[in-house]
C-alpha cells in the first residue's frame, strides 16, 4: 500500500544520482555539447585600447542617433555613392532573368540542406545522448562509437519527432492569424461574432498543443530510443505520461529552469555588467573604468568557452534526470 502511494520520483534523489553518472562518465559531456550545437562568438578589441576609446564607446552610447542626423551622413554617402550605383545597377540589368531564378533555387536549396542536416544533427546527437545515458544506468561504460552506432536506427523517428507536430502546431498558428485578419473585412456581424469564437478556441487549442508537446516530447525521445516505437506511436504514448505527469514535469522543469540561470545566465550577466560599469565610470574615475572594462573584456572570451562547455555539461545533466525519471515509471501508465 505504501508503496502505491509513494511518488513517482523525488527530484533530490534524481538530482543525485545524475550527478554520480555524469562526474563518472564524462563521454557524455560531448554528446551533451552535440545537443546544444554550436555557438560562434566575434569579439575584437581596438589595438590602442585606452581611456580614450572608452569615452569614445560611452559617447556612441549616448548620442549615436544625434551624430548621424547631424553630421549630415546620410547626404554624403548618397553623393559619393551615385555613381557606383549606377555601375551596378547597369551590371544587374545586362543579367539574364533566369539567372536571377537560378539563384534564387540554388539558394533554397542551400538553405534546405543546411536545414536537413540541421535536423538529422540533432536526431543523431540526441539519440547518442540518451543511449549513453541508459548504458550508464544499466552499469555499463558508455562509448563515443557505441552510443553513435545505436543512435542511427533512431534518426527517422527522432527526426519525425522534431518536424512534424511543430509544423502542424506552425501551420494551425498560421490559420488562426489569417481568419483574425479576415475578421477585419468581414461586415456581418455574426459572422465575425462566430469566427471570434472559433479563433478564440483555436488559439486555445494550439496553446494546449504547444504545451503538451514540450512535456510529451521529453518522454517520447526516451520511448523512441529505449523501447524503438516510432516516431507518431512515442509521441501519443508519451502525451499519455504527460497527461498523468504534469504536475509533476511542471515543477521538476521549473527546478532545472532556476538551475540553469544560475549556472549559465549569472556569471555571463556578471561579466556584462563589469564591462558596462567600465563604460559608464569613465567619467567620474577613468582609472577604475579602465581597469573595470579591461577586465571584463578579459574575462569575456575565456567565459564563453567555460560556458559552452558547461552548457554541455548541463545539457547531459538534464537530460539524465528525465531519463532516470522515465525508467522509474517506464511501464507503468501503458494502457491508462
Amino acid at each position: 500500500m505504501d508503496k502505491q502511494l509513494s511518488p513517482d520520483w523525488e527530484i533530490g534523489k534524481l538530482y543525485n544520482q545524475a550527478w554520480s553518472i555524469i562526474k563518472k562518465h564524462k563521454v557524455l559531456w560531448i554528446f551533451g555539447l552535440a545537443t546544444a550545437g554550436g555557438i560562434s562568438f566575434n569579439f575584437n578589441l581596438p589595438g590602442n585600447f585606452d581611456s580614450d576609446s572608452i569615452k569614445e564607446i560611452q559617447q556612441n552610447f549616448q548620442s549615436l542617433p544625434e551624430d548621424i542626423v547631424s553630421s549630415g551622413f546620410i547626404q554624403v554617402l548618397g553623393a559619393s555613392t551615385s555613381k557606383p550605383m549606377e555601375i551596378f545597377s547597369y551590371l544587374f540589368s545586362a543579367v539574364p532573368a533566369y539567372f536571377y531564378i537560378i539563384l534564387v533555387v540554388e539558394l533554397i536549396v542551400i538553405v534546405l540542406s543546411f536545414v536537413v542536416i540541421g535536423i538529422i544533427s540533432k536526431a543523431w546527437s540526441t539519440a547518442s545522448l540518451l543511449e549513453g545515458i541508459q548504458t550508464s544506468l544499466s552499469n555499463g561504460a558508455p562509448s563515443i562509437r557505441d552510443s553513435s552506432e545505436k543512435a542511427f536506427s533512431h534518426i527517422k523517428s527522432l527526426a519525425w519527432l522534431q518536424v512534424i507536430p511543430p509544423l502542424v502546431l506552425g501551420l494551425g498558428f498560421i490559420i488562426v492569424i489569417i481568419v483574425i485578419l479576415l475578421l477585419i473585412f468581414i461586415p456581418i456581424l455574426i459572422v465575425k461574432i462566430s469566427l471570434g469564437i472559433l479563433s478564440l478556441m483555436a488559439s486555445g487549442a494550439i496553446l494546449y498543443g504547444v504545451i503538451y508537446y514540450i512535456f510529451s516530447e521529453i518522454w517520447a525521445t526516451r520511448i523512441i530510443v529505449l523501447e524503438k516505437k516510432s516516431g507518431k506511436e512515442s509521441l501519443l504514448k508519451g502525451y499519455k505520461i504527460a497527461k498523468k505527469k504534469t504536475w509533476a514535469m511542471t515543477l521538476l522543469g521549473l527546478v532545472n529552469i532556476i538551475l540553469s540561470f544560475f549556472i549559465m545566465a549569472i556569471p555571463i550577466l556578471l561579466i556584462i555588467g563589469i564591462i558596462f560599469a567600465g563604460i559608464f565610470t569613465t567619467d567620474k574615475n577613468e582609472a577604475l573604468g579602465v581597469g573595470l572594462f579591461a577586465i571584463g573584456a578579459i574575462l569575456f572570451i575565456p567565459m564563453v568557452i567555460a560556458m559552452t562547455l558547461i552548457g554541455g555539461i548541463l545539457n547531459a545533466f538534464k537530460a539524465t534526470i528525465w531519463s532516470i525519471a522515465y525508467n522509474n515509471i517506464r511501464g507503468k501508465y501503458d494502457g491508462k
